[in-house]
């Protein structure tokens, strides 16, 4: 019968893992203990920490920070609550970090962005609503196309920018813009029909008949 030193150093078993047989020789040599070694379990990289907790802090490295999981973060809810934060911060850089999220592929931080811009920058500020359009996303489109709407009645730009959604690549977008640009307008006007007469999209023409 083998020493039961000699069982320790001999071949491994099928199902022991080939890394395992330099630590178990090593200990058998060196006389210390019979008893297996296992290899060190690998260091885990410390997660950033949550937009909550950088919430805490109001400078710009920390907003900086918030806006990164907006755009990195694995977790959607955790995108969506930095996007909430950016929304609700009271540090000038907030709204241009906001700004780069209205083109973020999840729709929920689409739509907290731009609400959230548009509370930096106020109901009457056409630049979150000119984003908004010029990222040819349905969801915040159409938010963008109800901002407009009580606001083309009395300025020439908002009623403007509806006119131009006419033509948006998004079918709820240009149709929500005909119903807004009828609003606009004087009921007995045809005014807005026969702007939307003008529009390369078929659907928009039937629309106005």
């Amino acid at each position: 019968m083998l020493p039961e030193t000699a069982l320790l150093v001999g071949a491994a078993a099928p199902c022991e893992p080939e890394l395992t047989k330099p630590v178990m020789a090593a200990a058998t040599s060196s006389g210390s203990s019979s008893r297996l070694l296992t290899p060190p379990t690998p260091a885990v990289r410390p997660r950033a920490p949550p937009p909550r907790a950088l919430a805490a802090f109001g400078d710009a490295r920390t907003v900086g920070l918030v806006a990164e999981q907006v755009g990195s973060d694995a977790d959607h809810p955790l995108r969506l609550m930095a996007a909430e934060i950016l929304g609700a911060s009271a540090h000038p850089k907030a709204p241009m970090l906001l700004e780069g999220c209205l083109k973020h592929a999840d729709e929920a931080v689409r739509v907290a962005s731009f609400r959230g811009l548009r509370r930096h920058l106020g109901d009457s500020s056409l630049r979150p609503i000119d984003l908004a359009l010029k990222a040819e996303k349905a969801d915040i489109g159409k938010l963008a196309i109800e901002a407009l709407e009580p606001l083309a009645k009395g300025d020439d730009q908002a009623l403007s920018r509806l006119t131009t959604a006419l033509d948006s690549k998004s079918t709820e977008v240009r149709l929500a813009a005909l119903v807004a640009l009828e609003s606009a307008y004087d009921p007995t006007s045809p005014e807005a029909n026969l702007i939307a007469i003008g529009s390369k999209h078929a659907d928009v023409r039937r629309g106005a008949i």
